[in-house]
């Protein structure tokens, strides 16, 4: 994997190319105000992504709120939706293992907070949720900033597979879970799903997280991964 960085500078002098995950089409009915601009965006990240010829992309997106004054938590969004994997926060992991999991899977999954953590289920949120892996879904305000822009989502129920590496690309956390409510705290992102897990799954996520984001994946795809990065080498935990 080659690592590539730009600046928020150099993207937003690039002209801009087409709307290539439909963003138009799927939040321009919601009408907030930061529309226009994340649309501009998207259309930047398309030129972005053909002259560099990216497989992935991760965004330093709180820079972003100073630069230019909105989030890109739906602009994310939409390009996961539409097949291509997009993380947040600048986070090269969660990255990896998007790129990684969709050659295996054909699958993006969302990357999401570990929230909280109990003996009975964890529950796991952020903003920037695909449409494809949700029920209902509405434009709501950024949880960290609390304004802006992002996707209040409820999330269809039943299996999920809960991954994540480490950054020093030895462990990985890998689990099956079970989609069993949507929660709506204020005090965290803006979807929020509780999931149950096994107890050794849940004592892991605990007491030896690898970190803070983890890997939603729609579906029982533990196998496949599970062959794969042991064969890369990787301890499974």
């Amino acid at each position: 994997i080659e690592l590539v960085n730009f600046s928020w500078d150099e993207l937003l002098e690039l002209p801009e190319g087409e709307d290539f995950c439909n963003f138009a089409e799927t939040f321009g009915r919601f009408g907030h105000d930061s529309f226009a601009s994340e649309l501009s965006l998207v259309k930047r990240f398309d030129t972005l992504i053909k002259q560099n010829n990216l497989d992935a992309i991760t965004v330093g997106c709180f820079g972003l709120i100073v630069k230019v004054g909105n989030t890109i938590c739906l602009p994310v969004s939409a390009m996961n939706n539409c097949g291509f994997p997009a993380a947040c926060e600048g986070d090269l992991c969660s990255a990896t293992g998007m790129m990684i999991v969709k050659r295996l899977t054909g699958k993006i999954p969302w990357m999401a907070n570990l929230s909280y953590a109990d003996r009975e289920a964890a529950i796991f949120s952020h903003c920037t949720v695909q449409q494809n892996l949700l029920d209902k879904m509405e434009v709501t305000t950024h949880y960290e900033t609390g304004k802006y822009a992002a996707v209040k989502g409820e999330m269809k129920g039943g299996e999920v597979t809960i991954f994540r590496i480490d950054r020093k690309l030895e462990n990985c956390f890998l689990s099956l879970g079970e989609i069993v409510g949507n929660c709506d705290s204020p005090m965290a992102c803006r979807t929020q799903v509780k999931v149950k897990m096994s107890v050794k799954g849940l004592f892991s996520l605990r007491e030896f997280p690898l970190g803070n984001h983890h890997l939603i994946i729609d579906g029982d795809c533990t196998d496949v991964i599970a062959e794969y990065f042991t064969n890369k080498g990787f301890r499974i935990v």
